[in-house]
């Protein structure tokens, strides 16, 4: 759940192997700002994509200063 990173291969193998119709996909590598910043963004493209497959939901650091944080979940919304 953790320090995981995934491929959007790698899912779609993990959906068809339990025959899943939705999944809700988060950023496990939060440790940086620049990390979960690429996969909040590689998420987002998966959810454009195939919007009743893949849905993002934000998750930054919760400890990064209280603005960054504000800013990079107001990003991911627009």
């Amino acid at each position: 759940m953790f320090d995981d990173t995934f491929t959007e291969e790698q899912q779609w193998e993990k959906n068809h192997a339990f025959d899943i119709d939705m999944t809700i996909l988060r950023p496990a590598l939060i440790h940086s700002l620049e990390e979960v910043k690429k996969q909040h963004n590689d998420i987002a493209k998966l959810s454009e994509l195939y919007p009743f497959t893949f849905v993002g939901v934000a998750n930054p650091n919760p400890h990064l200063q209280d603005q960054v944080y504000e800013t990079e979940v107001r990003r991911c919304i627009k």
